[in-house]
Formats: C-alpha cells, structure tokens, sequence
C-alpha cells in the first residue's frame, strides 16, 4: 500500500519539495502506526486479560500506561493498568489498579524504583492531597 501511494505522489505534477514532504508524512504515519502495534502486542502479552486492551496512554522505552475495557465494576472504576521494564530489561506488570491516570504513573514509579510494599503511593496521594472515592 505505502509503495503505491509514494508510486502516485512521485509521478504527479507536485513540485520536487511537496512530494517529499508527502513522502515524509506518510512514512512518519507508517512508523506511528508500526510502534502501535508492537505496543499494544506487547501490553498484550505481559497483561492478565487480553481481551481488555482498551488504549495506551503513555508509552515510553521504560512504562507503558494502558486503560482497559469492560463491563465489569472494579475495570469502570479502575481503568488504569501498567506495566514497566525493570532492572534486568524484563516486562513486569504492575499488580495495583488506578483510577486515573496520574496514580497508574505514581504506582508505576513505586514498583519501578522502590517496592510495592513501599507504601510510595499512599505518602504521595496524601502529600498530593487527591481525593479518592472508595
């Protein structure tokens, strides 16, 4: 498809700079949608529940931040999932579940550079003064 589409934008009558511009675009658009793809194959393979896979957030060479999708009460009221590279460039799976998306990225940063058992995110939610519904 990409070649076909770079084929018919190479022998229109553009001027030189717009067909590379187009052509930059288009390739740019293929990597995107490349980089999705292996991010979401890869959420899709550490997370417990394929099927879920709602959208990532935040991806970064370090965390990728993912909501799920469901019918079920506790994935409506936590939809934030996580899951990070660690020390040894093995993908875990942060086991807590976040109601948004600024405590999935403090939970992360829990697992990630301390313990879950840190207790990190309760110090931060109160220092940070968010407001949970329980």
């Amino acid at each position: 498809m990409k070649n076909k589409i770079v084929d018919l934008i190479e022998n229109s009558d553009l001027p030189r700079i717009k067909k590379s511009i187009s052509i930059g675009i288009i390739e740019r658009a293929i990597e995107k949608e490349r980089i999705y793809n292996e991010d979401r194959e890869l959420v899709k393979s550490v997370m417990y529940d394929k099927g879920k896979l709602n959208e990532i957030v935040i991806s970064t060479d370090e965390v990728k931040i993912y909501t799920v999708s469901s019918t079920d009460e506790w994935d409506i009221k936590y939809p934030y999932r996580s899951i990070y590279k660690d020390a040894d460039g093995v993908w875990r799976i942060v086991n807590t579940v976040s109601p948004t998306l600024d405590l999935a990225f403090i939970t992360y940063l829990e697992y990630k550079h301390l313990n879950s058992t840190s207790n990190f995110t309760n110090f931060a939610i109160k220092m940070l003064e968010i407001k949970l519904e329980y």
